[in-house]
């Protein structure tokens, strides 16, 4: 009761794939749950506006307080063809919906604009800076993030929580969260819909070329 839980997942609905349920029956015990979006899935221009919408809608089901919804505004796809994550420190992207800096809703501002008061170019390092800073700022007994998955931005938010992770850890030993990582492709959004069967079948794995890509 009263636990601090942190949800960070890549896209809006990924939230519902990495922990759905898991929020459901968490906040029925009094947990205290944020949940966070890495982007607001704006692989085309305006789209991102109507995901955050429909992410609060989602999470106001499930008895998330607007409040503890937070979007940290990072781009869904990237011009030249290199995602974020692959490209130095420093060096500034553009999205594919032509955005160069962190955004949110008008009555839902991105979480750099909250905690700093200004948008934040979209570079890796600023990315993985704002990552951090959420982790330190909610300081969560239970974190949950999306697992290595065929998507490029999955992928990016995987790692860079790992890196915030580890450099979180290793400047404050007192820190001692419970972390769980999740597929929410592999083995969820992509597998067979064994629920739908009578009598139900166990777990089924995802796509085939997951499961033999050795990447994962």
């Amino acid at each position: 009761m009263n636990k601090k839980v942190l949800v960070l997942a890549p896209h809006p609905d990924d939230e519902l794939l990495i922990a759905g349920a898991l929020i459901y029956t968490l906040k029925k015990k009094k947990y205290d749950i944020t949940v966070a979006y890495f982007t607001g899935d704006d692989s085309l221009a305006g789209r991102g506006m109507v995901r955050m919408r429909e992410a609060l809608g989602a999470l106001r089901v499930l008895g998330i307080r607007k409040d503890h919804i937070v979007f940290l505004g990072y781009g869904n796809n990237w011009k030249d063809g290199r995602h974020l994550y692959n490209m130095p420190e420093d060096k500034a992207a553009v999205s594919y919906a032509g955005k160069r800096e962190t955004y949110g809703l008008a009555d839902h501002p991105e979480y750099c604009m909250l905690k700093y008061g200004k948008h934040h170019t979209y570079t890796r390092q600023n990315a993985k800076a704002d990552i951090q800073a959420l982790i330190v700022d909610i300081h969560a007994d239970l974190l949950i993030c999306v697992d290595f998955d065929s998507h490029a931005d999955h992928r990016a938010l995987s790692l860079l929580f790992e890196e915030a992770m580890g450099e979180i850890l290793r400047t404050d030993e007192t820190y001692q969260p419970i972390v769980l990582k999740k597929f929410a492709y592999a083995g969820m959004n992509s597998a067979k819909w064994d629920y739908y069967y009578s009598p139900m079948l166990e777990t089924q794995p995802g796509y085939v070329s997951e499961r033999l890509d050795q990447r994962f």
